[in-house]
């Protein structure tokens, strides 16, 4: 009987080695994506604290850098990067939202 050919990447019963790959190969794409997000994140971080605004906008935008600092330095699980990028976003999107209402540009970060 002929055995049935599947395509490589549609591997729904991926064994333990499979997963080991991807999760390296995951964890190998955060480090330029934390590179790239911590000289783009200077510049704004730059930007944001010479404009002219409240210091509450100013805070969020220093938080979300540092946090952005720390995993691109410390050690940590790949889950805890995601997460912390997402919620960096995530966060700056809802800052955007507050200071500008939905005529501003929060709202794009949300629909990401």
């Amino acid at each position: 009987m002929k055995e049935k050919r599947t395509l490589p990447f549609i591997n729904f019963g991926a064994n333990n080695l499979d997963q080991a790959v991807y999760q390296k190969w995951r964890e190998g794409l955060m480090r330029p994506i934390l590179t790239i997000a911590l000289a783009f994140g200077f510049i704004a971080l730059v930007a944001a604290i010479l404009t002219k605004q409240s210091i509450t906008v100013t805070l969020v935008f220093i938080g979300a850098y540092i946090s952005v600092v720390l995993i691109a330095l410390l050690p940590t699980p790949f889950w805890l990067r995601a997460g912390i990028i997402l919620l960096a976003v995530y966060a700056l999107g809802l800052n955007e939202l507050f200071s500008y209402g939905i005529e501003g540009d929060g709202i794009s970060s949300f629909s990401l």
